[in-house]
């Protein structure tokens, strides 16, 4: 929830600063910029309305203590996931001298 907080409180400063900075553009008798700043509003707006349908739809439903929880059970039962060790490893990292020793 705190990550949730902090988009809808990110998205509400955008908003203001996007709208404080068409003030003083206008302020500066700037047209042009303040034009130009308008659709940008309209992309956070949008932005944002795309996050409460998508985004937060998801986090919904699949909170992270949930997972975190679920892992901690598996993980107390004994299920390792020792066999994905190995599955997949990116070809920039097969090379063994890429990787530093301390990794």
């Amino acid at each position: 929830t705190l990550y949730l907080c902090f988009i809808k409180i990110l998205i509400i400063c955008m908003i203001i600063a996007e709208i404080v900075l068409i003030g003083v553009l206008s302020l500066k008798e700037a047209p042009i910029a303040v034009g130009l700043l308008v659709p940008l509003i309209i992309v956070t707006l949008l932005f944002n309305s795309y996050l409460k349908k998508k985004h937060y739809y998801v986090t919904r439903y699949l909170p992270t203590e949930d997972c975190a929880a679920v892992d901690r059970k598996n993980t107390e039962e004994g299920l390792t996931l020792e066999f994905l060790k190995d599955a997949y490893l990116q070809p920039a990292l097969k090379i063994r001298s890429a990787i530093p020793e301390n990794y």
